[in-house]
C-alpha cells in the first residue's frame, strides 16, 4: 500500500457538476488501482458516494485543464453509469484508467471515506515506497510483512503503531 497517495477523508454532501476523473491524471499514471471505501452506508440520492462510468476506457482520456474528462463524456450515454449503494463493509476496486466520479446531492450529509492506492512493491518506482506498508499472506491470512519510511517523511510514528519489529519500520 503505496502510503502517500493513501487519503482519508471527510465530506460533505453538496450539489457538483457532471464530470469524471482517471486516477492515472490525478494520482499518478503508474499505480495501477485504487480501493474506495466508505465509512457508513452509502445510499444513492441520499448521500454522496462514488461512481463509475463502465465499461473503464483502455487509455487515458483528454481532460479539460483541471484534470476532469468533461460532462459530456459522462453523459454520451446513461446506460453507462453505476452508481452503486454502499454499505458499511463494501468497498470498490477500480484501475488507474476507470472513469469516476463523486456523487453529490446537496444533503449535506457527511461522508467519511477510505482511499487507498497499491501495487506490488517490487514494480513500484522507489519514490513511492517512502512511506509504504507491504501485505502478504501469511496462513492464508492477509497480513503486514513491512512497514518503512525515511526520517524524512516522518511517518515512522504511525508505523510504530502496528506494532512490528523496530527493523521493519524504516529505511
Amino acid at each position: 500500500m503505496l502510503l502517500k497517495f493513501c487519503t482519508a477523508r471527510h465530506s460533505i454532501d453538496k450539489l457538483l457538476g457532471v464530470g469524471a476523473h482517471q486516477d492515472a491524471k490525478v494520482v499518478d499514471p503508474e499505480v495501477p488501482l485504487s480501493i474506495w471505501i466508505p465509512l457508513q452506508d452509502i445510499e444513492p440520492g441520499a448521500h454522496s458516494g462514488l461512481g463509475f462510468v463502465v465499461p473503464h476506457p483502455k487509455e487515458i482520456l483528454a481532460t479539460l485543464p483541471h484534470n476532469d474528462v468533461g460532462a459530456d463524456y459522462v453523459l454520451r450515454d446513461l446506460t453507462r453509469l453505476w452508481i452503486p449503494a454502499y454499505q458499511i463493509g463494501d468497498l470498490t476496486i477500480h484501475s488507474r484508467l476507470s472513469a469516476h466520479f463523486t456523487t453529490g446531492y446537496g444533503t449535506l450529509s457527511d461522508r467519511y471515506s477510505l482511499e487507498i492506492r497499491a501495487m506490488p512493491r517490487r514494480l513500484a518506482p522507489s519514490a513511492h515506497l517512502d512511506p509504504a506498508i507491504s501485505v502478504a499472506r501469511r496462513g492464508g491470512v492477509p497480513t503486514i510483512v513491512e512497514a518503512a519510511s525515511s526520517a524524512a517523511v516522518g511517518a515512522q510514528a504511525f508505523l510504530s503503531t502496528l506494532g512490528m519489529d523496530p527493523s521493519l519500520r524504516s529505511r
